[in-house]
């Protein structure tokens, strides 16, 4: 899949470990996005090699989506994919984005989790299925989160080796609905 002009590029902010530095690097690269590490100068980007401030790097973008959970927050399958240079925060797992970062954002949007028991994924997956939404613009294409047909599908987990892994992985099983792993 080519790359299309109007690129959305992944802003990882105040990212916590160093594991998250290559997963994050796949969730971009999956989508075939840019990827910048950033802090907010609350909160050191501790996992990144080298970073930039927030401010430095949101200057660079005509719009700003916060992936977040929150009120104000719009399910990502019904966002349309903004025009022009677009970035997709993504936050600290333990502490979130920031409030005055949220405001710099043009909108926050969500991804939405079918099980009640949990209300987010960890950064990488969440980096890997907003680029992913937006990339493809799933929105203008009618496609609908409810569309994709889970109960017809179960999951094979084949021995990962990593248990934070597993758990990384069966969280997001869960946050998107399948029951039978």
């Amino acid at each position: 899949m080519g790359k299309r002009a109007n690129s959305v590029t992944l802003i990882a902010l105040d990212t916590e470990g160093e594991w998250n530095v290559p997963l994050l690097q796949n969730a971009a690269e999956l989508s075939q996005a840019n990827l910048i590490f950033a802090s907010s100068g609350e909160h050191a980007n501790l996992a990144a090699p080298s970073s930039d401030s927030f401010e430095h790097t949101a200057k660079k973008f005509n719009t700003i989506l916060a992936c977040e959970t929150g009120v104000k927050a719009r399910n990502i399958f019904d966002f349309p994919d903004p025009r022009g240079k677009v970035a997709l925060v993504v936050g600290n797992e333990e502490h979130g984005i920031l409030k005055s970062v949220l405001k710099r954002c043009s909108a926050t949007v969500t991804i939405p989790m079918f099980c009640n028991r949990l209300s987010s994924m960890n950064v990488a997956a969440s980096s890997a299925v907003g680029l992913y939404v937006l990339e493809r613009d799933l929105a203008r294409k009618g496609f609908s989160n409810r569309s994709t047909g889970r109960s017809s599908m179960d999951i094979l987990i084949d021995a990962p080796g990593d248990p934070a892994e597993t758990g990384s992985l069966l969280r997001s099983v869960a946050a998107f609905g399948w029951k039978k792993v």
